[in-house]
This record gives structure tokens, sequence and C-alpha cells, in this order.
């Protein structure tokens, strides 16, 4: 019976893709980062995330392949034998250590941010980083060997703000945002760039690169997982082991579990017996109060990352945010989409992707009470869509092995006898070895045709692809266009609405034209017969004016005489008042002196007359002086 269902279950398998996902060289970033003090650690974590942790998460690369062959990429989702996972905006914003309530997501503006920009970051000379700047694989970055030793001249240097800068420049690219081995590409920079400038949220992209590389290697059928590895190694282990504790951080959760190492066939053991009772649906650290369930006119929540654009479904994720799964989502809810670049021919749909985020919903207490339960509708669907999609590895079933008996010795006839069948079954064996060779070959001729048929599959579903990116092109080009034209139309009938308005009004504007010009006419001449009375009057004032201005000169004229004469009797007047003050003073000194030598005797008559005649004058000067004080 165990033959049986083993051989049931194989029908039901569905090949298993060969994937590759490597361990990253994480060492001598874990030395730059044990440089920072403890407070320098904390601001580092503050700007830019949990990057140091993230460091030392020894990522087990054989579990991500392993739950890469359930990755179901048309539902965007882990696809098990009864139930789903999906990696959670939520989930994810928790373990990188960055919040979505406050901050906005990142968003690719059109183009990588400029040389003198990286270089105000590294606090280096633009010539000199342009110098160190590669191209591999068509893509433009700076190789991981210049950055660390950068940072380790900053070290020496003691420029610890710019060293945290750009050691978590250097993990972005290698850790975070990875694209070429030990290269930091401008795609990575520029996630960096945007959320040292503009403090935009990096996790979105961190949850699309993760979608993105699962989606794209299925449709590849193999190729390398390119991704943030660390924070989806520990989102896994957190739903897959069981804890007898709560944290509250997510880390920490995985620091306490103490994951031990385990082989490629132990993880597809673990995964394969995976089943809805044995996962640890909610995590402690992973309590939300409402979700991010859409934005703008998706039905679902699109996402930005550094090489693609592509949406996932909340809605398959309810169970991990602790809300239960009432029904089976609908094909409208789990619409998917996926750009392959982020080049200018799909501006439009990175334009819509953008935009949509300025109307996000979120979703909390309408989605129903507190449970990790589910409708058995739904649990009907997931199974309908397990033998749709199949099952990579097959469920591990208990073996019950038959004790055989242990045989007596057998005579030697029949150990020829068995001999000589041994012999028939080598010649059989021979044969068929010889024909499973020949059915190999023919194995392997049809899996040439195979991969020429996938790659002529893969090239008609890229024609595809196009053709139906041009059609909705078009479409939008349409829309717009009929949306333009309704709005010409409407325009239009306002103009001509206005225009019957404007001819109206200028109908009337011309009818009290003509009044207002007849009634200016009028004006017009009683003004000019005014003005031709005034310019009289102004004439003869303006020749009376001139009069006056005649007269006032010959006023000044005789003035500037006068002038003249009272300075010149002024200046004889002042002289002869200096004599007079003279006279006054000495003159009846002298005479007091003269009449003080006449002799009667001996002094002629006519020099006394003289003095006589002298004092008389100065009596009457003094009369005259008093009575004219």
């Amino acid at each position: 019976m165990g033959s049986n269902h083993r051989e049931t279950q194989s029908s039901m398998l569905r090949k298993t893709l060969h994937l590759k996902a490597k361990k990253l060289e994480t060492e001598s970033l874990k030395v730059l980062g044990r440089m920072l003090k403890k407070p320098q650690q904390l601001t580092l974590a503050r700007k830019y995330g949990n990057v140091l942790d993230l460091l030392e998460v020894d990522v087990q690369v054989e579990a991500i392949t392993a739950i890469a062959q359930y990755y179901d990429s048309p539902l965007r989702c882990f696809t098990f034998q009864d139930f789903q996972l999906a990696p959670t905006l939520e989930e994810f914003e928790r373990i990188f250590g960055l919040s979505l309530e406050e901050e906005k997501p990142y968003r690719y503006i059109g183009h990588y941010p400029s040389m003198h920009v990286v270089a105000e970051i590294l606090k280096v000379q633009v010539r000199d980083l342009q110098e160190m700047k590669q191209i591999r694989n068509e893509t433009v970055g700076f190789p991981r060997k210049y950055l660390e030793e950068h940072l380790h001249r900053l070290a020496e240097e003691g420029e610890w703000d710019t060293f945290i800068d750009v050691l978590a420049l250097t993990i972005y690219g290698i850790l975070i945002f990875p694209n070429i081995d030990e290269f930091v590409d401008f795609a990575a920079i520029d996630v960096f760039v945007a959320r040292k400038f503009k403090r935009e949220n990096p996790v979105p992209a961190i949850l699309a690169d993760v979608y993105y590389t699962l989606s794209f290697c299925h449709e590849r059928k193999g190729k390398r997982i390119l991704c943030c590895l660390p924070v989806l190694f520990i989102w896994l282990t957190a739903h897959m082991f069981n804890r007898g504790y709560k944290a509250a951080c997510p880390i920490a959760d995985f620091r306490m579990y103490q994951l031990k190492a385990k082989s490629g066939r132990e993880w597809v053991e673990t995964l394969a017996k995976l089943d809805g009772k044995s996962v640890r649906w909610y995590p402690e650290w992973a309590k939300i109060e409402a979700l991010v369930y859409q934005c703008g006119d998706f039905p679902n929540v699109p996402l930005q990352g550094t090489r693609g654009c592509i949406n996932y479904n909340p809605s398959l994720a309810l169970r991990q945010l602790g809300y239960p799964m009432k029904e089976a989502p609908t094909e409208d809810m789990t619409i998917s989409f996926l750009l392959y670049d982020l080049s200018p021919e799909n501006t439009t749909m990175i334009k819509k992707v953008r935009n949509a985020w300025d109307k996000v919903v979120r979703k909390g207490k309408e989605l129903g009470v507190r449970s990790c339960d589910c409708k058995e509708n739904y649990r009907q669907w997931v199974k309908d869509r397990v033998k749709e999609v199949k099952l990579p590895f097959q469920t591990p079933v208990t073996l019950v092995v038959s004790k055989t008996p242990i045989l007596e010795p057998i005579e030697d006839e029949e150990v020829k006898e068995v001999k000589a069948r041994l012999m028939k079954v080598e010649i059989e064996k021979k044969k068929l070895e010889q024909e499973l060779d020949e059915t190999r070959q023919t194995c392997r001729a049809l899996e040439r045709k195979n991969i020429e048929r996938d790659h002529s599959f893969e090239r008609t579903n890229k024609k595809a692809r196009n053709e139906e990116h041009l059609k909705l092109k078009t479409q939008d080009c349409l829309k717009a266009a009929n949306k333009e034209l309704g709005l010409r139309g409407q325009e239009r009938d306002k103009a001509l609405a206005e225009n019957q308005q404007i001819k109206k009004s200028l109908r009337s504007s011309k009818a009290a034209e003509k009044d207002a010009l007849r009634q200016a006419a009028h004006i017009q001449q009683h003004m000019e017969e005014v003005v031709a009375g005034y310019q009289d009057v102004i004439q003869r004032g303006q020749e009376d004016m001139q009069r006056l201005r005649d007269h006032i000169q010959e006023q000044e004229a005789v003035i500037t005489e006068i002038r003249e004469d009272v300075s010149f009797w002024m200046t004889r007047f002042s002289n002869l008042v200096k004599i007079s003050n003279r006279a006054i003073i000495d003159v009846p000194d002298l005479l007091k002196m003269a009449d003080m030598m006449v002799n009667p005797l001996s002094t002629p008559m006519e020099i006394c007359d003289f003095i006589d005649h002298c004092k008389d004058l100065v009596r009457e000067m003094k009369q005259l002086v008093s009575g004219g004080m």
C-alpha cells in the first residue's frame, strides 16, 4: 500500500527547477560594522534599518532553494499541501526595522543618482570616483573592494558619520539588493540615496525583489535567486518552527531559536511534511493593527524594486497577520502583472505604480475577529489549486519494513539452478542497460527538442507579452484620448455659449459706444469753447505777469541803489561817530589843560576867546547828546 501511495504521489509532483542561491561572504563587512560603537550602531539602524543584524544571519541556502520550489508564480505565494504562505510588507518591515506608517516607499524616478551625489556621500573627488567606476554585464557601479578600502581610510581618519553612510551603502549593494557578485550597482545606490535624502522606505523594494526573482526563476525554469536572502530566511523559519517563547523582535526571535544546520535533503523533507496545523501562523512580533491591503486602482498591492515592478496579494496572507480566511479569493483579487525592467518603454505602468502609493487602502478590524482559522471553501480551493499546480516534493510516508525469514542452506543442485537463473538475469540486465542507454539518448534528444521548443515558446510568449503591453498601452492611450476628447467637447460647448454671450455683450457695447461717442463729441466741442476762453484769460494773465516781473526788476534795481547809498552813509556816519566819541572824551580834558595854562596877563586875548568858544561848543554838544538820549 505504501508503494502505491508513493506512486500516486509521484504522478502528482511537478518537475523541480534547477535553482541556485549563493551564500554571500560577509565577514569583512561584519568586521567593519564592529568598528562602530553601540550608539553609532543604533544610529545606523535608525537611519538605514537592521543591516548590521542581517549581516550576522547564517543563511542556509538549501532552505531558500527548497522553499522556492513551492512558489506559485501566478498567485505570488508559496502553495503547500493544504495552506499557503506569502511574504508581506508588514512582516518584512519588522524584520528590516523600518516602518511604512509615516514614510513613503522607495519609488524609482526615471534616472539614477549623479556621480556628484555619490561623491558627496563618499566624501571623495568626482574625478577620483569616476576612475573607480566600472561596467559589468552592462551594469554600472563600483567594486566592493574599493568601498571597503575607503571605509578603512575613513575609520583611520575618525570620519564616523561618513563611515556610517558608506558602510550602509555597501551593505545595501552587497546584501540587501544584490545583483553582481562583489559589486555595488547604481540601482542599489539609488535606493540608498532615496533613503538618505528623502527618507523613502526600502522595504517595498526588498519585497518586490523577492517576488520578482522568484517569478523570474520560475518563468526561466531555473536561474539564480537574487534578493535579500537574510530577510527571506528569517521570514521562512519564523513560520516553519514553533517556539516555546515569545519575542517582540523578529531578529531576536531568530537568534533565540538557534536553528541547527540542515542538509538539502532535510530541508526538502521538512517542507514536504508541513501542513496548516504545524505552521506558526502569527508570531508575537508580527502583531499589527492594520495592513496595506490595496493601492490605487490595483486590486492588490503593486511593488517597485530595483529591477522591475510586480504585485502581491495580501488577501492570501491574512492568517499570517492574525485574521481569518473567510473565503477563497476571486480572480479579480489576484490579478497579477510583472514588468521585467524599468526602461522608458514602461514609463506609463511605472508611473501608475508610483501614483498608486498615494492612495493606500489599509484594512484591520473589518477583516474580522482576530483568528488564524480558515473556512472550508478556502481549504477546498487550496486543494484544487494543489491539483492544478502540483507539489514539487513527495510527502514523507512511514514505510513498514517486513522481516525476511532466514532461509535454510540450499542444496547444490538448487544452487546451480539459481546460478543459471542469475546468468539469465545478468544477460537480460545487459540487454535492459543497452535499451536504457538507447532510451536515455532518445530522452536527451527529446530534451533538446523540448529546450528548443521552450525557447521558441519563450520567444512567442515574450512577443505576446509585448503585443499585450502595446495593446494595453494603446487602450490606455485611447482611453486618455477619449477622455481628453470629452473634455475638449465640454470646453467647446462652453466656449460656444461664452461666444454667444460675448456677441450679445458686443452688440450692447457697440450701441453704448455710439452714445458715448456722441456725448464725447458734444463734450469735446464744449471743452474746446471753454479752452478757447481760458486761453484768452491765460494770455492776458501772462502779459500782466510779464509787466509785474518788469516792475519788480525795476524796483529791485532801485532797492539795490538805496542799499548802496545806505551802506555809504552808514560808513561815513560810523566814522563821524568815532570822531565825535573821541571829541567828547578828549576835547574837555584838553580844554581843561589849556584853560589851566592861560595867563591873564600874558596870554593873547584871541587864544582866550578861542578857548571860551570851544567850551561853548562842548556844552552845546553835551546838551545835544543828552537831549538825543
